[in-house]
């Protein structure tokens, strides 16, 4: 019962504060809000520019994190233990590398393509 009466005279207090308050936060709800800026103390105009970077850098890597929560997900339901992941992950690097090989045989062909089109447009063009 005592926990419930010191919870009661917390909230107590915090209303008390909201009511005394409450032209105050009544004109701050009203102005209009930017999702564009985020704002800054005169004070802390100095290091404005590495906030900016900062800010900058943390939303490319939330970016990052997000798309990378299926990964972790994944990882989290796999039942092999991390010591056997090298195994498994180690025919990746052999594949990607005969997809580079393939991509690279497939552009060679179309620019050979190309130049076998462009000398029997010229040797028609002439004729």
């Amino acid at each position: 019962m005592e926990k419930k009466c010191e919870t009661l005279a917390r909230i107590h207090a915090i209303l008390k504060d909201v009511i005394q308050n409450k032209d105050c936060i009544v004109a701050r709800l009203q102005q209009p809000y930017s999702l564009d800026c985020i704002p800054v103390e005169a004070e802390y105009q100095f290091i404005q520019r590495q906030l900016s970077d900062l800010l900058m850098k943390v939303a490319s890597d939330y970016g990052a994190l997000t798309a990378s929560c299926p990964d972790f997900q994944w990882t989290q339901n796999l039942k092999e233990p991390p010591s056997l992941w090298g195994e498994m992950l180690r025919p990746i690097p052999v594949a990607l590398a005969s997809c580079t090989h393939f991509f690279e045989a497939t552009s060679a062909v179309k620019e050979s393509s190309a130049t076998l089109q462009n000398l029997r447009v010229g040797n028609s063009a002439s004729s």
